[in-house]
């Protein structure tokens, strides 16, 4: 399963996300396009909004993959952020740890 989210923002630019697989096991793969080129913090939340991990996101052009080894998270649900501060863009997506 795939877990996508569009996501609006204030300058009406679209920023599209995809975190797969979800639900996961071993490894989660995050797919970002923006469409801008400008730094990305990637960042992982537990269920109760305590940051596990907080990484600078490498781009190829536009595009963000973004592979996290969560091999040794407990089962639950987390959650991924990524933001960039030149732009401003904002997208969270959900994903299940099993």
């Amino acid at each position: 399963p795939l877990a996508t989210g569009i996501f609006e923002q204030a300058k009406t630019e679209t920023v599209a996300v995809e975190l797969y697989p979800n639900p996961t096991v071993e490894s989660l793969t995050l797919r970002v396009i923006l469409p801008e080129l400008d730094p990305v913090v990637v960042e992982l939340f537990d269920a109760t909004g305590r940051r596990l991990r907080q990484q600078l996101g490498s781009m190829n052009g536009s595009l963000l993959e973004h592979s996290m080894d969560v091999s040794a998270l407990p089962q639950g649900v987390y959650w991924v952020k990524i933001s960039s501060d030149g732009a401003g863009y904002l997208a969270a997506e959900k994903f299940v740890k099993q």
